[in-house]
């Protein structure tokens, strides 16, 4: 139900982003490597680095936006919790040795 809406929004994210860091990038390019300061210690005293690495994390969150809004991880969480409630009923029918058996196979 939600995939047609992220993979829009997700291409969407990528276009307008990667225009701004382009952008950014080439004026950063040009302000710092181009322009080759007369003082280097300047580009301590700005912020323009740290925008640089706010803006390519920003870049890097929506690359990594998935199309499911479901992982292994969540899904793993909903198991445990589903079934964390039965273990006081299945430690009366099997013991625990045989519990941790069967666990212990199902992980090998």
């Amino acid at each position: 139900m939600l995939t047609g809406t992220l993979a829009k929004t997700k291409r969407r994210g990528l276009h307008e982003y990667g225009t701004l860091a382009t952008t950014y990038t080439g004026s950063f390019e040009k302000k710092w490597i181009e322009g080759k300061s007369s003082d280097p210690d300047q580009l301590l005293g700005t912020g323009d680095i740290q925008s640089l690495a706010d803006l390519g994390n920003s870049y890097s969150y929506i690359q990594k936006m998935k199309l499911v809004p479901i992982d292994l991880r969540l899904v793993i969480h909903l198991i445990v919790a589903s079934l964390l409630p039965m273990a006081p009923l299945l430690l009366t029918v099997m013991p625990l040795k045989e519990i941790l058996k069967l666990l212990l196979k199902l992980l090998t």
